[in-house]
C-alpha cells in the first residue's frame, strides 16, 4: 500500500501539548460499524460488558533525554535501548560532531564514552557510571522523553515525569509512553473493576521507533523497529479464560494489541510470550485476539495510523479523524482518545496471517506453544547412547533439534558459500553456523533484524549458531586493538573504526536471533607462553560472565561459554571451572587447530573435557579434518564447525573415504568415475571426475559447487556413522575402519 494513503492535514493547533486534568476527563470518541460517539474516558465502564477484559502496558518511562558538553559544543542525548553492561543505544543531537573515543559530560561524574556512531544520528554510549551510580544519576540529571511534536514556548515542565507516565507503571524500560493509557486513574480503574470488567497486565518497552516517521513510497518497505516484550503464562492464560466465557478482549493501547497478537499463535489462542516483537500490522491484516482498542489520535503517515486503519478500517477510520478535527478533539500523546470496535478485513488488501510485513518475535517463534518447526523447544540435550567417552544425542532450541555428534557448515556472512539453503539441508546438515563480526559489518544485525532475523533473511528454517567474533581477534590482528573493555576493530571493507564488546556481542547475535549464541572470547595465538596464556584466558573469563549479564534467556536459546588456556593444562582447568561457576548452556573448547598439531589437540581435548559437565553440550570450535573430528568424538565432543569442506570444495579439493584428492590434477581429465563411488550426493550419482576436471579447468562455477557439494556431504556421512557406531557401541570398529580406508589412498589411477 502508498504511504501517502494514510496521510491527512493536520493543523498545529490540534496537537495537545499538555494532557487533561483529571486524566479521565479527556474525551473519548466511540467509533463502531454504526457510527460515531462522543463520550469521555470516564464512561468507560458503562461502555464494555461485565466479563470483558482490559489488557494494560504496565512499562515504565526512564528519565532518558541529557544535555551534555564534548568541549564546548552542546549534544543532547536521548537514550532509547540498553544493550548490556553500562552501554545504551542513543540518538545524539548533533550527531556530526561526534566521533568514536569522544566524551560527553552530562554533569559532575556522570559521562559516556562515544563506542560506535550508526546511521541516522545514532550512537553506542558506554557510561562511566556502575549500573547503580547510573540508574541515580539519570534520574537526577535526566528528562523526560516527550515525543518531538511536544513544543512548549515555556519549556519543559516539572510535572512531565508524572504526566508522561501512567498510573500503574511497574516495569522500568521504556523510552516512550504508552499514551492510551495516561487517560486512566485510579478511581477510573476502581470503577471498571466493579463494573465485572477484569484488568490484566502485560509488559512491553515502548521504543524510539514509535517517533520514526514512515518514509518510504510504500509502507510495507518500512523498516519496523523491535521491542522487548512478556506476557506471563498466568496472564495468557487468565485471558483465554475469559474469552472461552465470552468476553471481549479490550487491548489499552496499541502496544498492548501488537504484543498480544504478536503472542497468538496460528489458531488464534494467547500464549506466553518473552521476546522482541516487531510485529507491522497494516490493512489486511486478520486480527487474532482483540476485540476493541483504546488508544489515542495518531500522526499522518505514521505506522499507528496504519494500524488503527488495519483494526477498524481505513475509510472508517478517515471519517473518525476528520470528525475528531471538527469537533475540537486534542491529538497525538497527551491528546483525546478513541474506542475502536473492530473491523473485517477489506477484502482488496486482505493479507494471510504471516504476511511478509508482519514480522513476528523471535522468542514467539521460539515458543514450543507456537510450534514454529518441527521440534522446537526448551533448549537441552538428550544423550541416548554412549560409547566410552563419545555420546549420541539430541540437542533441542527454539528452530528445531539436531543430532550429535554434529558438523555444522559454516555460513560466516549468511551464505555456505555456492550453495543454495536446500542443497545445504540435503546434504543432512541440520544446523549452521554464522558469525558476529562480519554479519554486523555487513548488511548490519539491525537490518537483519527488521528482516525478520538470520532464518528468514538466509531462509534457514532450522537451528542457528554464532560465532562471536572472538576468532577475528586473533586473526585479523594488524586491524585491531584489544583492551580489558572489548575490541576495537578497523573494517576490513571499508576501514571504518568499530568496537566489539561482551555486551555488544551478545546484542548482535540476539539481534540475528541465533539459537546458539558464543561469548566473546581472545582466542589465544600458538604459540603462547604461560604468562601470555594465562593473560588471554583470564580476559575470556571476565567477558564471559559480562556475556552472561547481558544474554536475555528464551526458551529454546542458549549461551555457551569457551574454555581457553592455550596448551597448559592448569590455565584450561582454570577457564572450565570458572565457566561453570558462572553457569551456561553449553561449552566450547576454543584455542585449538591453531598451529598446535594434532596430537597436541587431542591430548588439550582429553585433559579438558573431563572438567565439562555431562549434561551440556561439547563444541570444539574451529575443526576441522575428518581424522581430527572422529579423534574428537572418541574424547567426549558433540559439536564441530569448520570452513575446510566449503573452501576446499572452491579451490579444487576434495575429501573421500580414501583420502583427499586434488580435482584439477590432470589424472582425473579421462576418468569416468565419481569422486567417491559409495558416495550418494549429486555430484556422485551424476557426474565424472572427468567432468568436474574439466569445469575447474575451464573456470566454470558449477565445479566448485558440485566439490562443496560432495565434501559436506561426505563430513555429514561421516557423523552419521559416528552416531550409528555409538547407538551401536561399535565405535571403535567404525574408527578402525575410518583410519584403514584414508590409508588405502585415492582410487587406482586408470
Amino acid at each position: 500500500m502508498r504511504t501517502d494513503d494514510f496521510d491527512f492535514e493536520l493543523p498545529r493547533e490540534f496537537i495537545a501539548q499538555h494532557p487533561a486534568t483529571p486524566r479521565d476527563s479527556s474525551r473519548l470518541l466511540e467509533v463502531t460499524a454504526e457510527g460515531l460517539n462522543d463520550r469521555v474516558c470516564r464512561d468507560l465502564p458503562s461502555l464494555l460488558s461485565p466479563g470483558d477484559v482490559m489488557v494494560f502496558n504496565d512499562t515504565r518511562v526512564l528519565p532518558t533525554r541529557l544535555t551534555g558538553r564534548r568541549g564546548e559544543a552542546t549534544i543532547e542525548v536521548t537514550l532509547h535501548k540498553s544493550i548490556g553492561r553500562r552501554r545504551w543505544r542513543a540518538f545524539a543531537r548533533p550527531a556530526k560532531r561526534l566521533k568514536p573515543g569522544d566524551w560527553i559530560t552530562f554533569a559532575p561524574e556522570f559521562s559516556a564514552k562515544v563506542a560506535e556512531k550508526r546511521d541516522e544520528g545514532e550512537v553506542v554510549l558506554i557510561f562511566a557510571s556502575a549500573p547503580t551510580a547510573f540508574r541515580d544519576a539519570l534520574d537526577q540529571h535526566g528528562a523526560m522523553p516527550l515525543p518531538p511534536y511536544i513544543r512548549r514556548d515555556e519549556g519543559p515542565d516539572p510535572r512531565d515525569r508524572e504526566d508522561y507516565q501512567t498510573v500503574y507503571a511497574a516495569e522500568d524500560g521504556a523510552v516512550a509512553a504508552p499514551t492510551a493509557g495516561l487517560h486512566f486513574t485510579n478511581e477510573l480503574l476502581n470503577r471498571l473493576g466493579d463494573a465485572g470488567i477484569a484488568r490484566h497486565r502485560v509488559t512491553l518497552h515502548v521504543g524510539a521507533g514509535t517517533f520514526l516517521p514512515v518514509k518510504t513510497e510504500l509502507a510495507e518497505q518500512h523498516p519496523i523497529h523491535t521491542e522487548a516484550g512478556r506476557i506471563t503464562a498466568e496472564t495468557a492464560e487468565a485471558i483465554e479464560r475469559a474469552r472461552r466465557a465470552g468476553g471481549r478482549v479490550v487491548a489499552v493501547g496499541t502496544t498492548s494489541l501488537r504484543l498480544l497478537e504478536s503472542a497468538a499463535d496460528d489458531r488464534g489462542r494467547l500464549r506466553p510470550f518473552e521476546g522482541e516483537t516487531g510485529l507491522f500490522i497494516l490493512p489486511g491484516y486478520r486480527f487474532k485476539v482483540v476485540d476493541l482498542l483504546i488508544t489515542n489520535f495518531h500522526l499522518p503517515r505514521s505506522t499507528l495510523f496504519m494500524l488503527v486503519s488495519a483494526f477498524s478500517g481505513i475509510e472508517r477510520m478517515r471519517s473518525a479523524y476528520e470528525h475528531a478535527k471538527a469537533a475540537g478533539y486534542r491529538f497525538y500523546s497527551f491528546g483525546d482518545a478513541c474506542l475502536l470496535h473492530r473491523g473485517e478485513p477489506d477484502e482488496a488488501v486482505r493479507r494471510p496471517p504471516r504476511a511478509e510485513t508482519a514480522f513476528t518475535s523471535p522468542a514467539q517463534e521460539a515458543a514450543p506453544t507456537a510450534a514454529p518447526s518441527p521440534g522446537g523447544g526448551r533448549f537441552g540435550l538428550e544423550v541416548l547412547a554412549q560409547d566410552g567417552l563419545a555420546r549420541r544425542g539430541r540437542v533441542t532450541t527454539a528452530h528445531g533439534s539436531f543430532e550429535t555428534p554434529a558438523f555444522m557448515p559454516v555460513g560466516t556472512v549468511g551464505t555456505v558459500k555456492g550453495l543454495q539453503p536446500e542443497q545445504v539441508r540435503a546434504t543432512g546438515a541440520e544446523i549452521v553456523l554464522g558469525n558476529t563480526y562480519h554479519l554486523m559489518l555487513r548488511p548490519g544485525a539491525d537490518r537483519v533484524a527488521r528482516l525478520g532475523g538470520l532464518h528468514r533473511f538466509i531462509n534457514w528454517p532450522g537451528p542457528i549458531l554464532t560465532d562471536s567474533g572472538g576468532f577475528q581477534v586473533m586473526s585479523l590482528a594488524e586491524l585491531r586493538k584489544i583492551t580489558d573493555e572489548g575490541v576495537t576493530f578497523q573494517s576490513h571493507i571499508d576501514g571504518s573504526s568499530h568496537e566489539l564488546t561482551p555486551e555488544r556481542a551478545v546484542e548482535i547475535q540476539d539481534q540475528l536471533d541465533a539459537d546458539i549464541t558464543m561469548v566473546l572470547d581472545e582466542c589465544t595465538p600458538f604459540p603462547a607462553s604461560a604468562e601470555e596464556a594465562a593473560r588471554s584466558m583470564r580476559r575470556s573469563l571476565a567477558w564471559a560472565e559480562r556475556c552472561r549479564a547481558a544474554f536475555r534467556e528464551r526458551s529454546g536459546y542458549a549461551l555457551f561459554g569457551i574454555v581457553q588456556g592455550s596448551t597448559f593444562e592448569d590455565l584450561r582447568h582454570e577457564s572450565a571451572e570458572g565457566l561453570q561457576a558462572i553457569g551456561f548452556d553449553g561449552y566450547a573448547v576454543g584455542g585449538l587447530a591453531v598451529g598446535e598439531g594434532q596430537q597436541t589437540m587431542l591430548g588439550v581435548l582429553e585433559t579438558t573435557v573431563p572438567w565439562l559437565p555431562g549434561g551440556k553440550p561439547r563444541y570444539l570450535m574451529g575443526v576441522g579434518r575428518p581424522a581430527d573430528i572422529v579423534e574428537a568424538v572418541r574424547r567426549g565432543i558433540d559439536m564441530f564447525d569448520c570452513v575446510l569442506p566449503t573452501r576446499s570444495g572452491r579451490t579444487g579439493q576434495g575429501f573421500t573415504r580414501r583420502g583427499e584428492i586434488n580435482m584439477k590434477n590432470a589424472r582425473h581429465q579421462d576418468d569416468p568415475r565419481p569422486i567417491d563411488p559409495e558416495c550418494p550426493c549429486p555430484a556422485c550419482r551424476h557426474y565424472s571426475r572427468a567432468y568436474i576436471h574439466h569445469l575447474f579447468r575451464a573456470g566454470e562455477m558449477l565445479g566448485p559447487i558440485l566439490l562443496t557439494t560432495h565434501n559436506l556431504s561426505y563430513y555429514q556421512s561421516i557423523m552419521e556413522g559416528l552416531r550409528q557406531a555409538i547407538e551401536r557401541e561399535q565405535l571403535d570398529s567404525f574408527v578402525a575402519r575410518f583410519h584403514q580406508e584414508l590409508a588405502e589412498g585415492d582410487l587406482p589411477e586408470l
